[in-house]
């Protein structure tokens, strides 16, 4: 199993010399400012990515482009303030995706397109005070959801509907007042 670890080496820019071999590339505690399309595009036996506490403010359409078997994603403690629409398309193995610690404030519908096998989502200590109904129905196989530590004052009938595996969701420290039963438990009936 090849290992490049390049962890608080001050880099500004993803590497462009990551051996394409590589199962595990991990970036953390960088400057890194963005990760421009096509960055990964050799690296298609990477299992794991390490990107957290860097200063990563967007992700751009291709960012992740090549990274097929991509299983694990972490970006937390950056400065991401908006997930935009296909923002993951790429990485249709993804089982685990850290956002937590960072600042956003907004999730596009269509942001989580791509990664069917998501498991695990952490989005706490973020600045959500909203979620849409369909922000979340791509993720039929999600188990763990973590929406603690946001701003979130309601949440919107529907907004976990289609996530029929879900066992654990993280609410706490939130603005909520209440929460309907309907809410976190669909009702459905059949006939």
């Amino acid at each position: 199993m090849l290992r490049y670890q390049r962890d608080q080496f001050r880099l500004t820019e993803i590497p462009s010399n990551i051996p394409a071999g590589a199962v595990t590339v991990d970036l953390q505690t960088n400057l890194i400012t963005s990760i421009p399309a096509n960055s990964f595009i050799n690296l298609t036996h990477c299992t794991h990515l390490v990107l957290g506490n860097n200063l990563i403010s967007t992700l751009n359409s291709g960012s992740f482009s090549g990274l097929t078997n991509l299983k694990y994603l972490n970006l937390e403690q950056n400065k991401l303030s908006a997930l935009r629409n296909n923002s993951f398309k790429e990485l249709t193995s993804l089982q685990r995706l850290d956002l937590s610690e960072n600042q956003i404030s907004d999730i596009e519908t269509g942001a989580f397109n791509g990664p069917r096998s998501l498991a695990t989502l952490f989005l706490n200590g973020n600045k959500l005070s909203l979620i849409r109904n369909s922000t979340f129905h791509p993720l039929s196989s999600l188990k763990t959801l973590f929406l603690s530590n946001n701003q979130m004052s309601t949440i919107p009938p529907g907004a976990f509907y289609g996530l029929s595996n879900l066992k654990t969701l993280a609410l706490y420290n939130n603005l909520l007042a209440t929460i309907q039963e309907e809410i976190i438990f669909p009702i459905t009936t059949s006939k």
